[in-house]
């Protein structure tokens, strides 16, 4: 998990530090698009949320499933995931 989680501080580091909590349209908007096998994404979400692997949640992502990790509050010291779901095709 050394490499997810150097990732992670990456991302906080480089890319949302600098904009998070600023006002719209004053800073370049800092969305990164992470693309990746479903367990990583999951051991990556947990991470995100300061959870170690064997405590859980067990978050199961559907194929195509879009997920959003963001910040509750606007703030880099809460992170947080926006609960979504796979695009349905009938």
């Amino acid at each position: 998990m050394k490499r997810v989680d150097e990732l992670i501080d990456e991302i906080r580091t480089k890319y949302h530090s600098p904009v998070i909590g600023k006002p719209k349209g004053t800073v370049p908007s800092g969305d990164i698009l992470i693309v990746a096998h479903g367990h990583i994404l999951r051991a990556f979400a947990m991470r995100w949320v300061g959870k170690t692997l064997p405590e859980g949640p067990t978050f199961l992502l559907e194929a195509g499933g879009i997920g959003t990790l963001s910040y509750e509050h606007h703030n880099i010291n809460e992170p947080a995931i926006i609960l979504g779901s796979a695009f349905i095709i009938g």
